[in-house]
C-alpha cells in the first residue's frame, strides 16, 4: 500500500501575529497604527480559519480513503464488523503512522478471520 498517497499536500496555515499596543502612553499615530494593525490581524485570523478548515477537510477526505483502501486491502469492505476492527486498529497504532495501523488491522484481520 502505498502510504504517501494519504499524505496532506496542504500547508498547515498558521496562525498570524497579534499586535501589540505600548505599555506606555501611546500617541494618536501610534493608536491609528495600531488599529490599522488590529484590523488586518482580524482579516488575517479569518482567512487563517478558513484555510484550517480546507486542511482539515482535506485531512479527512484522505482519512476516509485509507480506511476505504484498508478495507479493500484486508478483503473486509463487506465484513459487518469492519469499522470495529478500523476503529481498534487507528486507536492503536495512528500515533506510529498509517502502515502501524494497517498492521493492527491486519492481525485481528488474521487471528480472528483466518477461517473465514
Amino acid at each position: 500500500m502505498d502510504f504517501s498517497k494519504y499524505e496532506n499536500k496542504l500547508p498547515y496555515p498558521m496562525g498570524p501575529t497579534k499586535p501589540k499596543l505600548s505599555t506606555n502612553t501611546p500617541s494618536a499615530d501610534e493608536l491609528i497604527k495600531y488599529v490599522e494593525k488590529q484590523k488586518k490581524y482580524e482579516d488575517e485570523e479569518k482567512e487563517c480559519r478558513q484555510n484550517r478548515e480546507k486542511w482539515f477537510e482535506e485531512t479527512h477526505r484522505l482519512e476516509d480513503l485509507f480506511k476505504q483502501d484498508l478495507f479493500n486491502e484486508l478483503g473486509i469492505e463487506n465484513h459487518p464488523k469492519r469499522e470495529k476492527i478500523f476503529s481498534y486498529a487507528w486507536q492503536e497504532g495512528h500515533s506510529r503512522g498509517l502502515s502501524n495501523v494497517l498492521a493492527v488491522a491486519e492481525e485481528i484481520v488474521d487471528f480472528f478471520f483466518r477461517d473465514e
